[in-house]
């Protein structure tokens, strides 16, 4: 990826010269700290939370869950496409593997106590 193609949040000039663990923990902060805010607007009868889990190892069954609580039905060619592996992000860069953060364990651990509000946020949901 040559160019930045991901979210820039308000702020993102400011972490110039910071390293890249601190640019995506700021970068993770910022996003599910507004899309907390804005949950916080709405009737939770509204909306619903899935986990990356979830939608990774169980994909058929959370995206019909997904459809389910909204309201829309699954055609046979979107149920095809679910029945199999989701395909990558183009933003992937190397294959997602389980353990793969413990390559930067040490630099991701010293952003957890900054992180930690939100994850206790989105813990609660």
């Amino acid at each position: 990826m040559p160019h930045w193609c991901l979210l820039l949040p308000r702020g993102w000039r400011n972490m110039k010269g910071r390293s890249l663990a601190e640019i995506a923990g700021f970068q993770w902060q910022s996003c599910n700290d507004a899309i907390l805010n804005e949950l916080e607007k709405i009737s939770s009868k509204k909306w619903t939370t899935i986990s990356h889990q979830e939608l990774t190892s169980n994909t058929k069954a959370t995206v019909t869950q997904l459809s389910n609580f909204i309201g829309n039905h699954i055609d046979e060619h979107f149920d095809e496409y679910i029945s199999h592996e989701l395909p990558l992000s183009s933003t992937t860069i190397t294959a997602p593997k389980k353990d793969k953060w413990m390559r930067h364990k040490n630099e991701i651990e010293a952003l957890l106590p900054g992180l930690q509000k939100t994850t206790d946020r989105i813990n609660a949901l």
